[in-house]
């Protein structure tokens, strides 16, 4: 097991690491499908797993530029219906348990990864919330973690994310303690790609369940 102090700052990434980003693509397609009454025309799963190899959803659509604006707005406003990984719920309750600070560092649009997050059921969880929209910098630039300093100087410092190509080198940079939780099977981003070690968690875990926390 690993061992994380009580009254840390946990830093959490969002997408593909507290839930499965794949189920807000269903989600949102699901959405588009029902607002535009096109249900009827094409299989949801045929969408989804065309999004997964990289194709265009709308062009199998046959949407014209209007309705792939009204496709893209529809998809990024709806209220998803996403639900959170098991033990990521059971790890925020004991990490609430042992009084530490939690906090949501993504990058995305404000209204989209705030409908998540109230999906999620974590907006009464969280202290704080960093969404690049929002800061105004992306997560490999120091400037987007600069709203939680005051906290770092204070708390031990943990950051938990998937993606090697943005999670982790700014935490990195800060000497905080990173772990990288491995491809569930369905991430969007790819673990597989070729950074320089800055960028590289310091450690690399497949489950929350791995965590513990000591006083």
């Amino acid at each position: 097991m690993i061992k994380l102090q009580s009254s840390s700052l946990i830093i959490l990434d969002l997408d593909d690491t507290l839930y499965s980003e794949r189920e807000f693509e269903r989600s949102g397609f699901r959405a588009i499908l029902d607002t535009l009454d096109v249900a009827h025309t094409v299989l949801l799963d045929d969408l989804l797993e065309m999004s997964i190899q990289g194709q265009d959803v709308f062009a199998h659509l046959n949407f014209d530029e209007h309705l792939r604006h009204v496709a893209l707005a529809i998809y990024r406003q709806h209220q998803p219906t996403i639900s959170l990984y098991p033990d990521a719920a059971l790890f925020i309750e004991q990490a609430l348990a042992s009084d530490c600070t939690l906090a949501i560092a993504t990058e995305g649009r404000s209204i989209t990864q705030r409908n998540k997050i109230l999906a999620l059921g974590l907006e009464d969880k969280i202290s704080h919330v960093l969404i690049s929209d929002e800061v105004g910098h992306r997560k490999i630039e120091p400037e987007f973690f600069s709203d939680l300093q005051a906290l770092v100087q204070q708390q031990t410092c943990v950051m938990i994310g998937d993606n090697p190509v943005k999670d982790f080198v700014i935490p990195n940079s800060h000497s905080w303690d990173t772990y990288m939780l491995t491809d569930r099977g369905n991430n969007v981003h790819s673990q597989d790609v070729s950074v320089d070690n800055s960028y590289r968690a310091q450690h690399v875990i497949h489950s929350f369940n791995e965590f513990t926390f000591t006083g």
